[in-house]
């Protein structure tokens, strides 16, 4: 008998660095309920489906990064501030670019 899939919640916290969640299938849903993370929520990793993702956070008018692309928008309870949560891929070392 296949198990059924389970929804976890994970934290990306508003700090302007990469984190890295490993999650199942995908995500699932974005929220806020405090100003200083966004929520994730995802099928939790069962075997084959375990991957590591990278995430970064950004507020409405902030750049984003080259190499990253949306996975989905929050709003602050309060409704002041609106975060947007972007993947990232950031390339093995020794396939990055070198100058010269």
């Amino acid at each position: 008998m296949t198990p059924s899939p389970v929804i976890h919640r994970y934290e990306i916290p508003v700090d302007d660095q990469v984190h890295q969640i490993t999650i199942g299938l995908g995500l699932i849903h974005v929220a806020a309920r405090r100003r200083d993370v966004v929520e994730v929520w995802a099928y939790a990793p069962t075997g084959n489906s375990a991957m590591t993702r990278s995430f970064l956070v950004v507020g409405t008018g902030q750049p984003c990064p080259v190499g990253t692309w949306h996975a989905g928008t929050a709003i602050t309870p309060d409704g002041q501030l609106v975060w947007h949560l972007l993947e990232t891929v950031t390339p093995p070392v020794e396939a990055r670019e070198t100058p010269g």
